[in-house]
């Protein structure tokens, strides 16, 4: 018995513990890819719509303190195409856009001055239904500029659809639903 204690722990105490932390390490680095989503980085709350409208805004900026450039824009704008939100041929178009924030009292508005296509990002991650005209509002303004509007997109934690407004342009996006067509994992 004594024997065999002894063999256990000359075992355990020859393991190669660099490899054990190595993994480790790995372990908790997935572990904390898969939590990782626009929501849960939030320090505030899942119902603060401005403040993810913001990391949303932020990220997408090619012009942002970021210095990625257009990185995430253009895997935003290549999500949107993978999901048939709008058709590929114009994707090249916001490439080379302009994200503004709150303009025209749109959360994230995508536009590119060339060829006057835009795509409106309506966050909707605290569940908050449609304001009055709220969709109607957008599309004046967006006439009123000169733009087309390609997509209006509906940001929700889960992707559901929270407009009464059927339109071929409104689109549900789930930020992160556990699915390989949110927007985390797509």
């Amino acid at each position: 018995m004594i024997a065999s204690l002894n063999q256990s722990l000359v075992q355990f105490f020859n393991l190669d513990w660099d490899l054990y932390k190595s993994k480790l390490d790995e372990v908790n680095l997935h572990k904390e890819q898969v939590a990782y989503n626009i929501v849960s980085v939030s320090t505030y709350s899942g119902h603060l719509e401005n403040y993810h409208s913001g990391i949303w805004g932020f990220l997408l900026d090619p012009t942002a303190a970021h210095q990625k450039g257009n990185l995430f824009l253009t895997l935003f704008v290549d999500y949107l195409c993978n999901n048939n939100i709008f058709p590929s041929e114009n994707k090249e178009d916001f490439y080379k856009a302009t994200v503004y924030r709150e303009k025209g009292r749109i959360d994230v508005l995508i536009v590119n001055e060339g060829s006057k296509n835009c795509i409106i990002v309506e966050n909707k991650i605290n569940n908050a239904v449609d304001q009055q005209k709220q969709l109607e509002r957008y599309k004046d303004y967006a006439e009123k500029k000169g733009w087309k509007i390609l997509a209006i997109l509906y940001v929700t934690a889960t992707g559901g659809s929270l407009t009464t407004v059927e339109n071929s342009i409104v689109h549900p996006i789930a930020a992160s639903n556990n699915t390989t067509s949110d927007m985390l994992n797509g």
